[in-house]
């Protein structure tokens, strides 16, 4: 047992719970839709309802509701990304939205971003009398709020957020103050780096777009006066602007609403959880959300000294969720394990002494002198990695350039320049497993992606580019990984834990050109990667990275033939 794994525990803990927005008895969902259900006006109380709803009387609230209950699930599952919960507040602000705005949720859903922001604004009496509402405004709890919805009052935290003041105009000023020659210049931008992005899914307008549509909202902006532009289009742009400036995962987004306040929401909320994580008093938030963008960037890089920022991937719905791991708990586990040394100490018939970077460095070194390749330590790193009990998969994959030949320039890495060897468990029976692959064309299709992903990230380096960049990639586990991808359901990647890695060569330090991937093929909830895992797989990622510097450093290679379609593996004829 490793010393981190009780204070990761937390960390694994609040990850499955904003991975299942919906829960297990769903009581808390259900009371919360049939409330904003009865706050629209959609349905009537039942009769005999008693002060509180019991669980009967909220089945027959959604059960009454007809066509609206869909909806209405729909929209307090999004307001739930990607924290895992929904303010009640805005809640109820925005069922009270749907109901004025008889049940059509993209008019709604405007609605709501403008209360949102005149509630900060505006006496908010004032604003709930508009609603139809009336009384001291109530603030709590679930029952409080309960309370309020059954006796038609006001609910709303009492809590300022003044960043939500006057958020449309502060929001327009940025645009509209700039040269016309300029905006369109930089929304263009934007188009090229949401379309290149893997996957974007945003709720905007009622509907759910993806990359190109987010593309095309970011083309209408540049050829319009920003005057013009609907407030769902300015929450696009706003995002986008946020995460040029602050450097977060946009697809943090994915499958949320997009509106003004809930963007900027998103973003106080987090930088919020930055500083209290560093230590730091509350900073007072900038006007211009360019420069709340460059506040949130400022911690996240301190941030990053302390701890590994990760990505929990749902590859059913694309949802991802940040999580962070201390680096301390990556860290002291990066000594050579005694099995392992052992292991390559037999392998090349020669002692591995000390650790990090040089232990490897003699790995290399004792290979060459036995008349075998780098890639014979890569092998005998990959078995030890795929029957490693602390941390069990089918699966290793390790990931880098083949030689230093074109490390000068890594955006002309062509895919037979890119290494990729896959190590299979012993335990691994791809037809027990459902795998339609067998083990060759398992490493294959693995291979084939994976030199792809890494001479596309090579782009970034380069602004005349052989195709578009895509991003490079933070440490991340996954589930459901094949149920949107042909290539990943044939392979049996299922469930994953990918981990990147530096590579170094005359001075310079490269990322996005090495990685490590472990894979799990059989589905079960206990055997999803956690967070707690990652430290496990970060010291694999580390050690790739020393076994291809020290193979650069002496003009190695690795073998050749992994950088092209295999026809067979020794270890599994």
């Amino acid at each position: 047992m490793i010393k981190t794994e009780l204070p990761l525990a937390g960390v694994d803990t609040d990850v499955a719970y904003r991975l299942r927005l919906i829960r297990g008895d769903a009581l808390h969902d259900d009371l919360a839709v049939a409330l904003g259900l009865l706050a629209a006006g959609l349905c009537d109380l039942p009769e005999r309802a008693g002060p509180e709803l019991d669980r009967a009387a909220i089945d027959r609230v959604l059960d009454a509701a007809g066509e609206h209950r869909a909806v209405m699930y729909d929209a307090w599952y999004r307001l739930k990304i990607p924290f895992g919960d929904a303010d009640l507040g805005s809640w109820y602000i925005l069922a009270l939205a749907f109901g004025r705005t008889s049940g059509d949720l993209s008019a709604a859903v405007d609605l709501h971003a403008d209360l949102l922001q005149r509630l900060e604004t505006e006496d908010p009496e004032n604003v709930f009398t508009e609603l139809g509402l009336s009384g001291p405004i109530r603030d709590g709890n679930e029952r409080v709020f309960m309370t309020a919805v059954l006796e038609k009052a006001p609910f709303w935290c009492a809590e300022p957020r003044p960043w939500r003041a006057n958020l449309r105009r502060r929001a327009l000023a940025v645009w509209s103050g700039m040269r016309e020659e300029e905006r369109p210049t930089l929304l263009l931008e934007f188009k090229e780096r949401m379309e290149a992005l893997e996957q974007v899914r945003f709720f905007v307008g009622g509907e759910l777009v993806s990359n190109r549509q987010v593309g095309a909202v970011l083309l209408g902006c540049a050829r319009s006066d920003p005057g013009t532009w609907s407030d769902s289009a300015l929450g696009v742009v706003t995002a986008v602007l946020l995460w040029r400036e602050a450097g977060f995962c946009i697809q943090e987004l994915n499958q949320s609403i997009i509106s003004l306040p809930l963007v900027v929401d998103f973003v106080v909320r987090r930088l919020r959880s930055y500083e209290e994580l560093l230590g730091e008093a509350p900073a007072p938030l900038p006007d211009r959300p360019a420069e709340l963008g460059r506040l949130y960037a400022r911690l996240r890089c301190a941030v990053e000294l302390g701890h590994l920022r990760c990505l929990q991937f749902d590859g059913s719905n694309w949802e991802r969720r940040e999580f962070l791991v201390p680096r301390p708990a990556c860290t002291e586990l990066v000594p050579l394990p005694a099995g392992l040394r052992r292991e390559l100490e037999v392998a090349f018939d020669a002692p591995i002494v000390g650790e990090g970077p040089k232990a490897w460095a003699r790995a290399v070194d004792n290979a060459v002198a036995a008349g075998r390749t780098p890639t014979d330590v890569i092998k005998t790193l990959g078995r030890w990695a795929a029957e490693d009990s602390a941390l069990p998969v089918d699966y290793a994959i390790f990931t880098a350039p083949m030689s230093a030949a074109k490390l000068d320039a890594p955006w002309t890495l062509n895919y037979e320049d890119v290494f990729c060897y896959t190590a299979f468990s012993d335990q691994f029976d791809w037809r027990a497993e459902g795998v339609p692959f067998d083990f060759v064309r398992i490493a294959n299709a693995i291979g084939q992606r994976l030199r792809y992903n890494v001479v596309k990230k090579a782009q970034n380096y380069t602004l005349v580019r052989r195709f578009k960049a895509q991003s490079f990639n933070l440490p991340d586990i996954a589930v459901a990984e094949d149920a949107n991808h042909e290539g990943h359901r044939a392979a049996g990647i299922r469930m994953s834990c990918r981990v990147p890695t530096y590579v170094h060569h005359e001075g310079i330090t490269w990322k996005g050109l090495a990685d490590i991937r472990l894979n799990r093929t059989f589905y079960r909830e206990h055997q999803e990667f956690r967070p707690s895992d990652v430290p496990l797989a970060n010291r694999l990622a580390e050690w790739l990275g020393w076994i291809a510097d020290a193979v650069y450093e002496r003009n190695l290679q690795f073998d050749a033939k992994y950088g092209k379609k295999l026809t067979e593996l020794e270890e599994h004829r």
